[in-house]
């Protein structure tokens, strides 16, 4: 199992570094991913997707395993439900889809100095499933909130869409989201709907072994 997954995410690593050499075209972005890549890549590829074995890819690598396929159901989704709105050639609506869809849970990678999830040592707990406890020493606040922290930390330059999406992703889920209810962007929906599918898919794999 733990040498599938090494191999799963080695292959994530090469899928990712293709989405973005293709879709990433403006100077801008290409600079702000650089620079994320330089300062963040190591822990973006190596951090869970969450801190319990019963949440979704809750393993080192587990975080872009998550951010690559949220980052295909968003290109799907745009050819399935948006093919007469959205031009399927739009060199930059698909950089915008690589970079909220791969970007949306950077947060969870913890703030420009500590990582956000520590290895929980306690074997009673790990036994019931609490694999990582949260770094106290992290920056407070909800792991959305964060990613923005950690984009504008490398120079990205959101759009009102892309931020929101971001943003809101978890979408009504939360208490604090209320605010944007039934005003969404279109992409906020689109992104919410993709990061929940994946999560399903996920989950319902886990059920099936």
């Amino acid at each position: 199992m733990m040498q599938n997954r090494k191999d799963l995410v080695s292959q994530v690593i090469d899928d990712i570094t293709y989405l973005v050499d293709k879709y990433i075209t403006s100077d801008p972005r290409k600079k702000a991913f650089d620079r994320f890549i330089e300062k963040y890549g190591e822990r973006f590829f190596s951090s869970p997707a969450s801190s319990k074995e019963e949440y979704h890819e809750s393993w080192p690598g587990g975080l872009a395993v998550h951010s690559l396929r949220v980052t295909k159901i968003l290109f799907k989704l745009m050819d399935a439900l948006y093919n007469d709105k959205w031009n399927k050639e739009d060199m930059g609506m698909k950089e915008t889809l690589v970079t909220i869809g791969l970007l949306h849970d950077v947060g969870k990678i913890g703030d420009s100095k500590n990582a956000l999830y520590e290895v929980n040592k306690d074997e009673w707990g790990r036994g019931k499933g609490f694999l990582y406890n949260i770094n106290k020493k992290c920056m407070a606040g909800h792991h959305a909130r964060l990613s923005l922290f950690i984009l504008q930390d490398c120079g990205f330059q959101l759009s009102e869409e892309e931020f929101q999406a971001i943003l809101y992703h978890d979408g009504q889920n939360l208490i604090e989201n209320q605010d944007v209810k039934m005003k969404e962007f279109d992409l906020t929906v689109l992104l919410h709907f993709a990061d929940r599918w994946s999560v399903q898919e996920s989950v319902d794999k886990r059920k099936e072994n």
